[in-house]
């Protein structure tokens, strides 16, 4: 049983296209044709050593995917969620060693809405340091939690992926 199990896990990795590893730790979601997966590329950190995010989109349809733009990790603030929503209203945050959700004290990126095109089994990655973007300063646990909502509007954007993933917790370990 169990070897049919990480057959099963290898395929998926596989159908996913992954020919590198950012990944310390990930899972991947999938709703209607859409995998998402978010992970970083250690789980132990030194403090003030950069600390990067991976997050991957991979069309696992039979169809091609238009996927609306994730421009960076600020972007609760400009068009990727849905801000009626309640708790769905920030898009990435990131919780400190006593659990709480901290400041995002970057620069907040705006710009025009776009979207990808992603044929099947094909993916597209974007990777991001948070280093600078929030204070990891503090040795101890942190959580990333990242929810990845479509803004598309059916009835005028028919052509564009819909929906809403919420990606498990990442966790990672902050030590001096």
């Amino acid at each position: 049983m169990r070897t049919g199990l990480g057959f099963a896990v290898l395929l998926a990795g596989l159908a996913a296209g992954s020919t590198e590893s950012i990944a310390a730790s990930s899972s991947q979601l999938e709703l209607d044709g859409l995998a998402f997966s978010v992970a970083t590329d250690k789980h132990f950190y030194e403090v003030g050593e950069p600390i990067q995010v991976q997050l991957r989109w991979v069309n696992v349809s039979k169809k091609q995917l238009l996927i609306p733009v994730w421009n960076d990790t600020s972007m609760g603030a400009t068009g990727t969620t849905r801000h009626d929503d309640g708790d769905r209203s920030r898009a990435f945050e990131v919780y400190g060693p006593e659990g709480k959700r901290l400041p995002y004290i970057g620069v907040i990126g705006c710009g025009p809405s776009s979207r990808w095109t992603l044929r099947p089994n094909e993916s597209h990655d974007s990777r991001y340091s948070i280093t600078d973007s929030y204070d990891l300063s503090r040795p101890g646990t942190y959580l990333i939690r990242v929810t990845f909502v479509s803004y598309a509007l059916p009835h005028i954007s028919p052509d564009i992926w819909d929906g809403v993933l919420e990606h498990p917790d990442v966790q990672f370990e902050v030590h001096e």
